[in-house]
């Protein structure tokens, strides 16, 4: 069903709240007009999305394992790291720490175990 303006104002403008007037904004017709009846009124045809692109599949093999943390002898940023994953890059080093404590505690002691 095609939507039209009221008979007094033929230049209303269709909103999702009804029609309204096109200099002072003031609602003349209150009534729910969906987007795609605004847009055919308008005339705004709407280009469907591209679509996605293909991903290419992944190969893994089951005997690799993988960690979420990969560590070498370079600084590394553990301040940007949650008090569980310190634990965990504590349990990889073979030291238990505690998360009740500071976060800065912890670090300390995963730093002084590494070195």
């Amino acid at each position: 069903m095609a939507i039209s303006p009221p008979n007094y104002q033929k230049d209303a403008i269709p909103t999702p709240t009804g029609w309204r007037h096109p200099r002072t904004n003031e609602l003349l017709v209150a009534r729910k007009i969906s987007q795609g009846e605004i847009d055919e009124y308008l005339g705004v045809s709407v280009a469907p999305p591209p679509a996605p692109e293909p991903v290419e599949p992944i190969e893994i093999d089951e005997d690799d394992e993988f960690t979420e943390y990969e560590f070498s002898n370079e600084e590394t940023d553990f301040e940007n790291m949650s008090k569980t994953q310190l634990e965990e890059v504590g349990r990889e080093h073979g030291i238990e720490l505690d998360r009740r404590e500071r976060k800065s505690t912890l670090i300390e002691k995963l730093k002084a175990a590494i070195r």
